[in-house]
């Protein structure tokens, strides 16, 4: 019975647990709070609909349960009507964002739904609105460990929320290393465009305020493993006998 009981302990050390987190976290705004860029798909406006993705890096396998950013609008709004977005998950690669080339396409994301919430805390925005935290919940997105770009870009439309703008800020908070990248397929060369740099020329703002939760699991230890070889041998000992 003792070989048993080892034996099932072992087992049940080495299975990883999960544990819930801030996963990547650059959700803050500027010292002045007036910097952003074009991030949304205008329904009645395709030219000025942009796709901005945000590098991630992650030493761990995570799953993903909700995203949100920071969205602020040209009009002075202190609502605004966004059910949708397209989210995108691409591998950091030499075709990818930013400046890589065409192989990753933002108009293929996957749609999910989204809730946008005035956060009163933020203060007012430049245009005499206030500043909107848009998040996707529910996601559960197996990510591998890694670099990734990832967007998450609300549907909307200029006659009812203006345009949208997604909030930067000018802390590296989670180690970002290339920044940002925006994609027009419609106006532009339907390259990646590195955002800090081709837009306003402000290498000190090239991290998009948004935030990641979910879980990420713990690997195992060497000494773990080692803790569950000799429990199965145990177990297998005790089979024997």
């Amino acid at each position: 019975m003792k070989k048993i009981i080892f034996s099932i302990a072992a087992i049940a050390v080495v299975i990883a647990p999960v544990f819930a987190d801030d996963l990547w976290n650059q959700q803050t705004l500027t010292s002045n709070g007036d910097f952003g860029y074009g991030n949304a798909v205008e329904g009645d406006l395709t030219t000025q609909t942009f796709y901005g993705v945000s590098e991630v890096n992650n030493n761990s396998a995570w799953t993903i349960n909700s995203i949100s950013l920071i969205a602020e609008s040209s009009s002075n709004l202190s609502s605004i009507l966004v059910n949708t977005a397209v989210l995108n998950v691409f591998d950091d690669g030499a075709t990818d964002p930013p400046g890589g080339g065409t192989g990753d396409d933002p108009t293929t994301g996957t749609t999910v739904n989204v809730t946008a919430t005035l956060d009163n805390g933020l203060g007012t925005n430049p245009y005499g609105g206030g500043y909107f935290i848009i998040t996707a919940s529910g996601l559960n997105i197996n990510l591998t460990s890694g670099s990734h770009w990832i967007g998450l870009t609300p549907n909307s439309t200029i006659a009812q929320n203006g345009y949208l703008y997604v909030a930067y800020n000018n802390s590296n908070l989670a180690g970002a290393t290339f920044g940002d990248a925006f994609r027009n397929p419609y106006a532009l060369s339907g390259d990646w465009v590195d955002v800090s740099t081709a837009i306003y020329n402000r290498p000190d703002l090239v991290y998009g305020a948004m935030d990641i939760q979910g879980t990420v699991q713990s690997v195992p230890s060497p000494s773990a493993m080692a803790f569950l070889a000799l429990g199965v041998g145990a177990l297998l000992l005790n089979r024997h006998n």
